[in-house]
């Protein structure tokens, strides 16, 4: 936003921007996530569902408006303006319309908190098996998901190697990005269908073969790779929340639900500092000689 609004590129905006949506995210998804416990898993898979859509939405949208009107800057400044806008709906949203339930997890100030983090016994042997395959899929999706905008980084994507036919780079990330959509939201969904939990460490499969597509440099396959990436990632997110929700006692919900996702940024930390190893080693997609 700042680029637009006082036309800068210097290099710190970009650490305050991800400092500042760190934040938010560090501070919204737990609670969030936590205070809606007591309504129930069909309300908790739905708020699931809102932020992979919300998410991909934009990443879907945009790239297709930015397909039809490429470097149109009131365009892309006004992404921004709606993201904004849209965040504070959505505060507004869930402050006046989502029911206020006690729950003995969010009833809680800072003091209790902290009380929680000192009695980690009681809690955290129920989250440490959940925390490992957590670490494992955030390292891919932020490996994963950084790395294939530096492999098909051309103006005209090759459908395979040394195809001559090619989609434009924009609707190639908006079709990329639609499968990322469908396959998180198949994930959660599939996670909070069955009765009887599965350890997410299973879905990691999904993410080895996914990333193996991605990393082919095989634009057909390729949306295919992010969906299975994207089908682990929900479903290891969907089968821990709904884990803590029906194991860990009431109490420490929320401190057990922020242990786990404070785990899951180191390996989305680990995963995205392998991208420009991982990048170099791949290369990008090899392009057809001109006839």
């Amino acid at each position: 936003f700042a680029f637009y609004v006082f036309n800068t590129t210097h290099v710190a905006w970009v650490f305050v921007a991800y400092l500042s949506g760190g934040v938010a995210i560090g501070t919204f998804e737990s609670n969030l996530i936590s205070t809606i416990t007591p309504l129930g898993h069909k309300t908790k898979v739905w708020a699931q569902y809102g932020i992979s859509v919300g998410f991909n939405g934009v990443s879907i949208g945009a790239f297709l408006l930015y397909a039809a009107s490429p470097n149109d800057m009131p365009l892309q400044c006004g992404t921004y303006i709606f993201i904004a806008l849209a965040n504070l709906a959505g505060m507004a949203f869930f402050y006046f319309k989502i029911p206020s339930i006690e729950f003995a997890s969010t009833e809680q100030g800072l003091a209790l908190f902290w009380k929680d983090i000192t009695r980690y016994r009681e809690w955290i042997i129920f989250v440490l098996p959940y925390s490992l395959p957590m670490v494992l899929n955030m390292a891919g999706l932020g490996f994963f998901s950084a790395v294939q905008l530096y492999i098909y980084n051309v103006d005209h994507v090759p459908l395979w190697w040394g195809s001559r036919t090619t989609v434009p780079l924009n609707a190639f990330r908006a079709v990329y990005n639609l499968h990322s959509l469908l396959g998180d939201a198949a994930g959660r969904k599939t996670a909070y269908g069955r009765a009887k939990l599965i350890h997410p460490g299973w879905f990691l499969i999904c993410t080895i073969l996914g990333g193996g597509l991605i990393l082919s440099k095989i634009a057909l396959v390729a949306p295919l790779g992010m969906f299975l990436v994207m089908f682990a990632n929900g479903s290891v997110y969907a089968t821990t929340t709904k884990f803590i929700d029906v194991v860990v006692p009431s109490r420490f919900n929320l401190i057990a639900l922020s242990f786990w996702l404070l785990v899951g940024d180191i390996g989305s930390f680990i995963g995205s500092n392998l991208v420009n190893e991982g990048r170099v080693a791949v290369g990008e997609v090899p392009t057809a000689a001109p006839r």
